[in-house]
């Protein structure tokens, strides 16, 4: 394919997700891919499960839309931990893969997500030939094996490191989602960030209209998302450092517990808890019931990362009370007021027990403001465009 032609055929690949997993992330994701080329043909690769959850999604999203793409289930590599016996599935998902593209004619294929082990196998794929269409790998939680692995003995040559330092393939780009992302890998990667492209990652939303919050209706925090590794405890923290002073404070979780054991340990932080995937749905109800969305992950895995609770935040149009943190300031920097940053557990304490002795009801009402106004950046149309922009600019 010559610089600047628009492909006529488009296949999008979900390797990783299985199931309910960022289901609403890749609706979004192929809803960009879809508005961005509506000239093409359309393909979805995945998981049977998270094929269906997707289609479903983006039916009730854009049904025009979603009668132009062509669903294939494909086998996605198990989570094992040993290299090799994984790195057989990654080589034989990226065979079917390859194959549905070259059927379809695709000029573009669009990996909505990556491992390090499956870039590797990528990117042993592509020395042995070079494939007719161009490749497009967005990358995800992936990123943040870079800084992890950076502090350990022999790092250039483990993860991603590693894929990185081999020759780069022709016809292969890589996406960091965001500016803040794309800086900080420029800071510590320079050599890998020249393959990379800037995205902000899209999201569709949940609702148009802020909830009024009535005078002398309780106050409700909220956890968005699964209690393992995205800051559960620290949040369970916070509650229980608010009620000290506040015993009547309500915290709520939309999302689950990873498991018994969670349920166990966590029983009584929140009156809600679930150790099962709530419905997309029911997800929807308890983030919309919230008054404030409450983010409390790790900051430093965000220097590399886009938060898709945060983006979950906009979506459903609650202020946010987080910890500082590269991603979510870069974006708090360029729309205003919509929320409050913490540099710690004890000022987001604090701050909590400040909002409901003196509710600021004013203060709260730009903040809805500012999240309508602001979070346009992240709507499929105004990805797409970007997404278009970068296709016609490439250069092999």
């Amino acid at each position: 394919m010559t610089h600047g032609h628009i492909p006529r055929s488009v296949c999008v690949c979900e390797p990783v997700c299985r199931g309910f997993e960022h289901g609403l992330v890749n609706t979004a994701i192929l809803h960009t891919v879809l508005l961005a080329f509506p000239e093409a043909s359309c393909t979805f690769a995945a998981e049977e499960e998270h094929c269906n959850r997707v289609r479903a999604n983006l039916t009730e999203r854009d049904p025009a839309d979603a009668a132009r793409v062509r669903w294939e289930s494909i086998s996605i590599p198990p989570r094992l931990t040993s290299t090799r016996k994984r790195l057989p599935f990654e080589f034989g998902t990226l065979r079917q893969v390859f194959d549905i593209a070259r059927r379809q004619n695709a000029g573009l294929l669009f990996f909505s997500s990556a491992t390090e082990l499956g870039l590797f196998a990528l990117k042993m794929l592509l020395f042995r030939g070079r494939p007719p269409f161009r490749i497009q790998a967005m990358l995800h939680n992936v990123l943040a094996s870079l800084q992890t692995v950076r502090k350990k003995p022999f790092s250039r040559f483990r993860g991603l490191p590693a894929v990185f330092a081999l020759p780069q393939p022709a016809g292969l780009r890589y996406i960091a989602l965001g500016e803040s992302i794309s800086r900080h890998l420029r800071a510590i990667h320079p050599k890998a960030a020249q393959y990379f492209d800037v995205l902000d990652l899209p999201h569709e939303w949940a609702t148009s209209n802020p909830l009024p919050v009535s005078p002398g209706k309780p106050i409700l925090f909220g956890f968005l998302g699964v209690s393992q590794g995205k800051g559960f405890r620290t949040f369970a923290d916070v509650a229980k450092g608010v009620r000290v002073a506040e015993p009547s404070a309500r915290f709520s979780l939309a999302g689950h517990l990873n498991s018994p054991a969670d349920c166990a340990q966590y029983s009584g932080i929140t009156e809600d808890a679930e150790c099962r995937p709530l419905s997309d749905e029911e997800y929807r109800r308890r983030g919309l019931a919230l008054t404030y969305a409450v983010w409390t992950a790790d900051p430093e895995h965000y220097g590399l990362v886009a938060s898709a609770t945060f983006l979950d935040t906009l979506s459903l149009i609650k202020p946010c009370i987080y910890l500082h943190n590269p991603y979510i300031d870069s974006y708090a920097s360029r729309m205003g007021d919509i929320g409050y940053g913490c540099r710690n557990v004890k000022e987001m304490q604090d701050l909590v027990i400040s909002l409901l002795r003196s509710f600021p009801a004013e203060r709260y009402r730009q903040q809805c403001e500012n999240i309508l106004r602001g979070r346009d950046i992240f709507s499929p149309r105004v990805v797409s465009g970007h997404l278009r922009d970068l296709f016609l600019k490439w250069k092999d």
